[in-house]
């Protein structure tokens, strides 16, 4: 087990509905992922930790752990750093941009108050402002994920589009693109749902994190060939 009585640096990287998201440094150098629940603690890492250890079981790309640890006397989630080296796993739904902060300040009657910064977490504000020339990988990557997909669907499990974390390295101008399973609150056992039907919602799923993913960090030139060949391989 991870011990986290070695912490030397803390840094708040992301806050969502249910958890509070470190990254924290530890005195060998390495660093890690915590996450501490907002909601029914020990809930919410029992429910974390099978529907980890269900997509690890199946073989589908996710962190290489994931276990229970103590911060504070409080019992917390630990994870892999993804983005501990020249590799950066982005999330789109990690993304704020001026017309959702608009958006959620014309909705709850809030005079708009638009922040210098549009994204919080570093990896996603780097993509962000330097965007994806090119995809080399992008045909085979979406074969590679359909797979996936059927083999979850063969299996009973829906993964949504938040699950979904991807890959892309700095600095490079033609870019190879992976994912990995790196948010576990939105995977189910779905045993009263029959194959094609199940396939399909995890088909969506997929496009929709993609759709985003190519929306928010590829260049505008790039984007139309992408989605076509999104809609062409992952047709329902």
């Amino acid at each position: 087990m991870i011990d986290l009585n070695n912490i030397v640096a803390k840094e708040g990287i992301g806050e969502g509905g249910n958890w509070k998201v470190y990254r924290c440094l530890l005195q060998d150098c390495s660093s890690v992922i915590v996450k501490e629940s907002k909601g029914f603690v020990d809930m919410d890492i029992k429910g974390s930790i099978k529907k980890y250890q269900l997509i690890k079981a199946l073989d589908i790309p996710t962190t290489s752990f994931l276990e229970v640890s103590s911060l504070d006397g409080k019992s917390v989630l630990v994870t892999e750093d993804l983005n501990s080296n020249n590799i950066c796993f982005v999330s789109p739904n990690s993304v704020k941009t001026e017309k959702d902060e608009l958006l959620a300040c014309l909705r709850d009657n809030f005079i708009p108050c638009l922040s210098s910064e549009r994204i919080d977490s570093k990896s996603e504000q780097y993509f962000y402002k330097n965007k994806i020339k090119e995809i080399s990988n992008f045909p085979s990557f979406l074969q590679r994920v359909k797979e996936d997909i059927n083999k979850a669907a063969c299996n009973n499990i829906s993964i949504a589009f938040d699950s979904y974390f991807f890959s892309i390295e700095k600095g490079k101008s033609c870019s190879v693109i992976d994912y990995k399973i790196a948010d576990w609150d939105n995977i189910e056992e779905c045993e009263d749902i029959d194959f094609k039907e199940l396939l399909n919602v995890n088909i969506v799923e997929f496009q929709e994190a993609m759709f985003r993913f190519l929306e928010l960090f590829v260049q505008e030139g790039e984007k139309r060939e992408l989605y076509q060949s999104l809609i062409s391989c992952l047709t329902p």
